[in-house]
């Protein structure tokens, strides 16, 4: 009983890890607060993604129903993700610049911790947003046969998720961090506005065409 309990958790944890290794937005999102204002926010936004791909798991493993929802309204979730995206961009233009001691190393925080619950319910929303989080969830898990019989084995499983990706968030925010004490200010802040931008685009280009898909399909339809 107990081997099969940590097979299934190993196995939990390393669909966690690789489902978690193409960054995406919530990567992009993690290494810019990463690396101009501290660990802790890239933390914030870390863990956020974490909590996403466990619910990703759980809804993949209570079977089609669910995941179909995910498919049938895909164009809405994706053009919600762009939503996002745009406000995570329009916010970041009105961050002060990264402060030099945040490259230092981590200093006490003096933000609120309404902002690292806002990057964290952010990362969890592009996550969830994401139909492809789905549907490579329900491959990965397919994949390595993980197979649930009991609520104990789903808690298991969905535990073994986030502990996973979390793991992985944790070692891009370290990874980052280390890199980003070479990094100086004028590299950091060109950062920033690069990854700004880049998130408006991202943004803007999923709103502008789930948009005008929903436009053209209302007209064909009418």
């Amino acid at each position: 009983m107990l081997k099969n309990w940590l097979e299934i958790f190993f196995r939990a944890l390393c669909v966690g890890i690789i489902s978690s290794i193409p960054l995406g937005v919530a990567g992009v999102v993690c290494i810019r607060e990463t690396v101009t204002h501290g660990r802790y926010r890239g933390l914030s936004v870390g863990f956020g993604a974490a909590c996403g791909e466990a619910l990703c798991a759980l809804v993949s493993v209570l079977g089609v129903p669910y995941t179909f929802f995910w498919r049938q309204y895909a164009r809405w979730l994706n053009m919600l993700m762009g939503m996002v995206l745009l406000g995570v961009a329009i916010k970041s233009l009105k961050y002060p610049k990264p402060h030099a001691l945040v490259l230092l190393g981590d200093t006490v925080s003096t933000q609120k911790d309404t902002l690292h619950t806002r990057l964290c319910v952010t990362a969890f929303l592009l996550i969830m947003t994401n139909p492809l989080s789905i549907l490579g969830m329900v491959a990965l898990i397919g994949a390595l046969d993980i197979q649930v019989h009991s609520w104990f084995s789903l808690i298991n499983v969905v535990l073994g998720v986030f502990l996973g990706a979390l793991s992985w968030w944790i070692g891009i925010v370290w990874g980052v961090k280390s890199l980003g004490k070479n990094f100086s200010m004028t590299v950091t802040q060109r950062l920033q506005i690069a990854t700004t931008y880049l998130l408006l685009l991202l943004g803007g280009g999923l709103v502008l065409e789930g948009g005008v898909h929903l436009i053209l399909k209302s007209s064909l339809s009418a």
